[in-house]
């Protein structure tokens, strides 16, 4: 996920003046955004209180914490700093201009068409309200409107970590640390799919906290075909799909939820779409139905992708009745997708596969 940025502006008006309008504050932040100049004793002190802040919150600021080593060595009449979309930001919004203001100085972050003068003043006025609004938000210990994500997650993981470890999955200290926020948690079973494991990460689009699941699944079987033949070995993965492969939502569903829709949500589409898949998949028939029967949304995904030539294995190992119609498909496919293995495709090595898979090659059913 990218994550956007939030400029904010902040000088001395002894240096550069005080403006009385919105336009003004502008007009001086864009005439200046280059003049040079040394920080002045304002600007250290906004420096030293936002960096005694970080040090005591190192969660919450820990850009913050050679902040004023940082401002010493500026050598422009504006400071700008940078904020992104993520986490807590508002808060560190709220934090940065009320310090900043507080002490005398005169702060713009354009992106929102606000400024504040030395004491706090909003400008336009007209945004006073939504000023206010948020301050309280950010001062509220609300459930439903957690500050950062660390926050969000914590109200997720009771919901959903059950179910998981209900099915046997567990953190995968191998591919991720616990205080990540992409969590992968894996299991081992008895089958054809022997390793399968299920994505959850957390997000933060300019302040709307999300989760999205993803599944994953491995065939040693599968593989040791697949890797004989010159495609991609980016992955070993059978396959890999995002949990929007499965329903028939928007990747950006959670717009517009409460915080307790979006949980409910994603326990829906756990129990209904992810864990009946990787159960399915312990067999190779349920592997080969979820690739490669006509009407499933995640078959119709992966036949257009990467996973052509796993869709052909596995339906070969199913003893699919469909496999010679479906040569055709996954052939015809290269034409308008493929991926990483559309090259190879192209250049035959599909139909190598597919020579090898009736000569060589036992079908498991």
């Amino acid at each position: 996920m990218s994550t956007a940025i939030a400029k904010i502006d902040i000088w001395d008006p002894a240096v550069l003046g005080q403006p009385k309008s919105f336009a003004k504050i502008l007009d001086t932040a864009r005439d200046h955004d280059e003049s040079e100049g040394q920080p002045t004793p304002l600007l250290l002190e906004f420096a030293r209180q936002v960096q005694a802040h970080a040090v005591a919150n190192p969660d919450e600021f820990p850009n913050y914490l050679d902040f004023v080593d940082w401002v010493q060595g500026r050598e422009l009449a504006i400071l700008s700093l940078e904020v992104t979309y993520r986490g807590d930001y508002e808060s560190m919004v709220v934090f940065l201009v009320e310090t900043a203001s507080h002490l005398g100085l005169v702060v713009l972050l354009e992106d929102w068409m606000m400024a504040w003068l030395p004491g706090g003043q909003v400008l336009p006025k007209t945004k006073a309200g939504d000023w206010d609004e948020l301050k309280r938000l950010v001062n509220t210990d609300d459930p439903e409107q957690p500050r950062t994500l660390k926050k969000f997650r914590s109200l997720v993981e009771p919901t959903l970590l059950p179910l998981l470890a209900r099915e046997g999955f567990k953190l995968d200290e191998t591919r991720c640390k616990p205080d990540d926020m992409y969590l992968i948690y894996s299991r081992e079973v008895e089958g054809v799919s022997e390793k399968q494991s299920i994505g959850l990460s957390y997000g933060d689009l300019r302040g709307c906290f999300f989760t999205r699941l993803s599944v994953e699944i491995f065939s040693e079987k599968v593989w040791s075909i697949y890797q004989e033949f010159d495609f991609s070995k980016i992955s070993e993965r059978v396959f890999h799909a995002n949990v929007d492969a499965f329903f028939a939502s928007s990747t950006e569903w959670y717009k517009g939820m409460s915080i307790k829709e979006k949980i409910l949500e994603q326990k829906r589409q756990l129990e209904e779409g992810i864990l009946p898949v990787v159960n399915m998949a312990k067999k190779i028939q349920g592997l080969d139905y979820l690739m490669n029967a006509p009407d499933t949304r995640l078959g119709k995904k992966l036949r257009s992708f990467f996973y052509l030539p796993h869709c052909a294995i596995v339906a070969w190992l199913a003893g699919n009745p469909r496999f010679d119609e479906l040569v055709v498909e996954l052939d015809a496919a290269k034409l308008m997708g493929g991926g990483a293995n559309r090259m190879p495709m192209m250049q035959g090595e599909f139909q190598k596969l597919v020579q090898y898979l009736n000569d060589e090659v036992e079908p498991l059913v």
